[in-house]
């Protein structure tokens, strides 16, 4: 069974009512993780050796500035 078959057979959706939740739980996964990874990423980056000294402010400031884009 796809994804795609349970969100458009109404058949399923009736037999299967915790299933959608469930795949869309699992599915939001993947995107959070994306952007978990990403941030940490730009962090590496903006906090480096040579700009140890961010406040925790600026550096939040600079992560939401590089992160929006």
């Amino acid at each position: 069974m796809e994804i795609v078959d349970l969100k458009n057979d109404i058949i399923l959706l009736v037999r299967f009512p915790l299933l959608r939740s469930v795949v869309y739980k699992i599915k939001s996964c993947f995107g959070s993780t994306y952007l978990c990874e990403s941030l940490f990423s730009t962090m590496n980056i903006i906090k480096s050796k040579n700009r140890s000294r961010l406040t925790d402010s600026h550096l939040d400031s600079c992560l939401r500035a590089g992160t929006s884009a």
